[in-house]
């Protein structure tokens, strides 16, 4: 990296636990170039911080803000353009499932080297496809939310007494479910059947047998666990020791969408939204539903690619926490080879730089890595008074709650959760889902209009509070808060 680069003003976008380089590499380089194929604006460079496991995401900010505001420009003239990301996205997910399932399915011990670098090869560009079409969102969200700051605008021009946020959460609730939302349901349809005797609550039961299956990767993400049998038993047993109205539940979840929907289309009549901005407000939800559909089923890809990884490790010798630290395109020649550095893929999980632009990708590691960390010109970050009482948001889903603090960033912190406490997060991740179904509420530092807190809280009808940005700094697990969604307020009591 030369001196002009690190002048420049860097801003950290996001932290990540357990997302290694093998997984996040490939879309960080489509960003470089592949986005404007698809007519928005490429970011020009990444630059991710490896460091024990966790990842710090910077780029340079003006390039980041600029590319936002080219993508919004580009789908506010032209909506269209998303339509066409999630026919291509809807066209590639099914090749990934199938793909993955053979893979998952299949004895990879048996496989000579070559078929094994094989096999990987053809895995590794159908993740990164379907990756790229939900790069968009991520961009036009974190952490400025020109999107959502655009539709918030547009419709407070319509009618200052009604309230913007909460008009703009109802268009942008989800009216058809994610896998997610389809895995909750059966879940409580199972707990029904348990409920009523038809079936028993234990490991073995076919029904819970076959639930387990169809949906044990959805915790995945890029490391796992999976779901397991004894999973399932345990979250029947959580909906049943909760004393909720099982048929009533059940009863929500299978209205809500055609409540969001009548009432988005009520909304849309009274405000006399034109028909260009019905069609931004509708791929904007698109963005979210796509975002979780999509994502849920890259899970099932990582899941395979980690099945590739630990046979690949077993054959070079290495452990599977080095395996996840190759970058995407050594992997085949690794195989192939019988070889690695495996001191250098120690050197990458400890403290490593990935320096990512439209030439390619490359490790910066240790000293030099710390080095350069020391010269980059970081963005101040703002000041802020920790000894607040109240913290305002935005809101994700309306509504109020009161409840005990339990700080969740990692699947070891779920251990903690209290079937409702309040969750708070940096930033909410498909492996705390989990916790997230036993909140009260959900507040989070991060995220905008379609980040994952916005999408499960929808979903799962909890009042969510985002973008906070210094929620987890403010609350200690234990703290008494009150949550009021509604006005984007959370107050320690």
């Amino acid at each position: 990296m030369n001196e002009e680069l690190l002048r420049k003003e860097w801003i950290m976008i996001e932290k990540l636990y357990q997302y290694p380089p093998i997984t996040l590499e490939p879309p960080f380089r489509a960003m470089t170039s592949e986005l404007s194929k698809l007519g928005l604006a490429d970011v020009a460079h990444s630059l991710p911080l490896y460091e024990n496991g966790a990842t710090k995401l910077f780029y340079i900010r003006n390039e980041w803000i600029v590319a936002g505001k080219k993508t919004l420009e580009a789908i506010v003239e032209n909506p269209r353009l998303i339509d066409d990301m999630h026919v291509k996205s809807d066209k590639i997910l099914p090749q990934l499932r199938n793909y993955a399932w053979k893979i998952i399915e299949s004895d990879l011990s048996k496989l000579s080297n070559e078929e094994l670098a094989r096999i990987y090869e053809q895995l590794l560009p159908l993740q990164t496809e379907l990756h790229l079409y939900r790069v968009p969102s991520w961009l036009l969200e974190i952490p400025f939310e020109q999107l959502g700051i655009y539709l918030l605008n547009y419709l407070k021009k319509f009618n200052p007494d009604i309230d913007a946020v909460l008009v703009l959460a109802d268009l942008l609730t989800l009216t058809k479910p994610a896998l997610g939302t389809q895995e909750h349901l059966e879940l409580y349809e199972l707990a029904k059947e348990v409920v009523e005797g038809k079936i028993q609550l234990s490991v073995g039961e076919e029904k819970i047998a076959a639930h387990a299956r169809k949906y044990c990767f959805l915790p995945f993400a890029c490391e796992g666990p999976t779901w397991t049998e004894k999973d399932v038993v345990k979250h029947i047993q959580e909906i049943i020791e909760a004393g909720t109205d099982i048929e009533q539940e059940i009863l929500r979840q299978k209205n809500q969408f055609f409540e969001a929907e009548k009432k988005q289309n009520a909304w849309f009549d009274n405000l006399k939204i034109d028909e260009k901005h019905k069609h931004l407000f509708r791929v904007t939800k698109d963005l979210v539903y796509q975002k979780a559909w999509s994502k849920e089923h890259q899970f099932l890809g990582f899941y395979a690619l980690d099945k590739i990884l630990r046979e690949v490790a077993k054959r070079l010798l290495i452990s599977i926490r080095q395996a996840r630290y190759f970058l995407p395109q050594e992997v085949p020649s690794a195989i192939r080879s019988g070889q690695c550095d495996a001191d250098e893929l120690n050197e990458r999980w400890k403290y490593s730089l990935l320096y990512v632009d439209a030439n390619g990708s490359k490790f910066i590691v240790g000293e030099e890595a710390r080095y350069v960390m020391s010269k980059m010109n970081m963005a101040r970050e703002e000041e802020v008074d920790l000894s607040v009482q109240e913290l305002r948001g935005q809101t994700a889903v309306p509504g109020a709650a009161k409840g005990k603090v339990t700080i969740v960033n990692t699947i070891e912190d779920m251990k903690k959760m209290v079937s409702g406490n309040v969750l708070v997060s940096e930033m909410t991740i498909p492996e705390i889902v989990a916790a997230m179904k036993k909140a009260s509420a959900i507040v989070t530092d991060m995220g905008g209009i379609v980040c994952h807190a916005a999408i499960v809280s929808r979903e799962l009808g909890i009042p969510c509070v985002i973008g906070t940005k210094i929620a987890t700094k403010v609350f200690r697990d234990g703290d008494m808060v009150e949550v009021d969604a509604t006005k984007g307020i959370v107050k320690k009591i």
